[in-house]
């Protein structure tokens, strides 16, 4: 089971080879070179489209509805996923986008605890980074 590289359109399958990544002192691991939508689509699409994709696969998520302020702890990533026998801290992020004072401080207590957050562009880098997960 699986995303099969070869089936995808160019755009996303450059996505999914992007693995160069950078950690950085916050903790987060940030994809170098983001590559925007051919259309355009916000930070809410992609989280859609990722939830979808958790649904459907039985993967157990803590999502935080992105219509209203959040009562969750400030800082929070957008999802947290655990599949795998893994738990991913996800933070979707526009191109240009970065993180918020609030979002580098907790990426630095995750990071002291000995986890990361995974800052991504699109629903399909973070069903990659847990497809390919070891």
């Amino acid at each position: 089971m699986g995303i099969d590289p070869n089936k995808l359109n160019p755009h996303f399958r450059a996505l999914i080879e992007a693995t160069a990544r950078e950690v950085h002192a916050d903790g987060a691991m940030m994809n170098q070179e983001p590559t925007p939508e051919p259309l355009a689509q916000t930070e809410a699409d992609h989280q859609n489209r990722f939830i979808g994709v958790c649904k459907a696969r039985g993967w157990a998520y803590v999502w935080h509805n992105t219509k209203k302020r959040s009562t969750g702890t400030v800082g929070t990533p957008d999802v947290i996923v655990a599949a795998r026998s893994k738990v991913f801290w996800i933070e979707f992020k526009l191109p240009a986008e970065k993180l918020s004072p609030d979002q580098v401080v907790f990426a630095k207590q995750l990071a002291a605890n000995g986890c990361q957050v995974h800052v991504l562009y699109s629903a399909e880098q973070a069903v990659a980074l847990i497809e390919n997960a070891g």
